[in-house]
């Protein structure tokens, strides 16, 4: 299996679509804390100092669509080849293991996320720092914001495997692609709808889902719900995925 993880991290790190996605993270990073100050631009500077900063856009970007958009692209583009161009069946032919082939992928899918998210959380927090000071609005906490930043990438993580999994059942560039974009955009707008249909009642679809896990998780300070939602929900996404994906892909036919 080490020689499978040496191989997928070589090819991953040679990959355009990895670069593209960094890429892509950093304009996005840059994007929300500049999109917000010319949003707000009309506005007395007193009020932007007291109501925006690095922290608070901290909130707003990591619960934004657009992370998770990034992710699913690259998940989904350097996985499908995989089937596209016979790599699959070659692995297969050697007689490896299918469950170590699907480990290793989703193993090395979790590194390159593991890098956007870092890149995208690095560019995000320097630039609002730049453009509003650290924290404004006084919520800081050392050990709240360390448990919110290993929350968010755990259920980044979970998002990877999820995403992977789709991909591997697929095993088609163009039916993966729809449907992780539709998982990471319409499907959330879908379970908001049915928010409607629960009217009053505490339980609300949404809850269930990563966004609405990610949303709490990287809104500070921390509330005992959003932590408890967060850790069950990632390790359970996490090892769902990774349980199904594995038990559909030994049953496959690989052509």
């Amino acid at each position: 299996m080490k020689n499978i993880i040496r191989a997928e991290f070589y090819k991953l790190y040679h990959s355009k679509t990895l670069w593209i996605c960094l890429t892509l993270a950093i304009i996005v990073a840059l994007v929300i804390p500049f999109g917000i100050k010319a949003a707000i631009s009309a506005q007395e500077p007193d009020y932007i100092d007291k109501t925006w900063s690095a922290m608070t856009v901290y909130n707003y970007g990591l619960s934004h669509p657009m992370l998770t958009l990034v992710i699913a692209l690259f998940v989904t583009l350097t996985s499908v080849g995989e089937f596209h161009f016979g790599t699959m069946k070659n692995y297969l032919s050697k007689g490896i293991r299918r469950e170590s082939v699907f480990l290793a992928k989703a193993i090395v899918s979790a590194l390159g996320a593991t890098a956007i998210f870092l890149v995208f959380e690095g560019v995000l927090f320097l630039t609002a720092n730049g453009l509003f000071g650290f924290d404004g609005s006084s919520i800081f906490s050392g050990a709240a914001f360390a448990a919110s930043f290993f929350l968010v990438w755990l259920l980044l993580l979970a998002y990877t495997s999820l995403l992977l999994m789709v991909v591997f059942v697929a095993k088609n560039g163009m039916a993966a692609i729809g449907i992780n974009i539709c998982l990471v955009s319409l499907f959330p707008t879908l379970l908001g709808a049915l928010n409607f249909l629960f009217g009053k009642s505490a339980f609300k679809p949404t809850s269930l889902w990563l966004d609405s896990m990610l949303s709490g998780a990287s809104l500070l300070p921390l509330s005992n719900s959003a932590i408890i939602f967060a850790s069950v929900g990632s390790l359970g996404y996490l090892a769902a995925s990774l349980a199904f994906g594995i038990w559909r892909f030994k049953k496959a036919d690989i052509k």
